[in-house]
């Protein structure tokens, strides 16, 4: 299988920050390998770097920013407090 592909398998699993010696290690490859894969994987914009030298899948934050977007200002407050009288500010 493609080393990309691996690589991004990887990070769709862990759901966490990881560096590129921790996924050579996990995938059992050269951690320059892994480190191209993970450079083309930066700019085909599926991974960030939160860190430096550490990286994480970004196709969940993306869903999360649609699903937050999705909902109107009115909606979220009408199915949070429905049925309920909103505290006194």
């Amino acid at each position: 299988m493609d080393v990309k592909a691996e690589v991004l398998r990887v990070f769709q699993e862990k759901d966490t920050m990881l560096d590129s010696k921790a996924i050579a290690v996990e995938l059992e490859l050269d951690k320059k390998e892994v480190s191209k894969a993970i450079a083309q994987l930066k700019k085909e914009d599926l991974i960030f770097s939160p860190k430096r030298c550490f990286y994480q899948f970004k196709k969940i934050k993306k869903e999360l920013q649609a699903l937050f977007f999705s909902l109107a200002p009115n909606d979220f407050q009408k199915s949070r407090w429905e049925g309920v009288d909103p505290p006194c500010r």
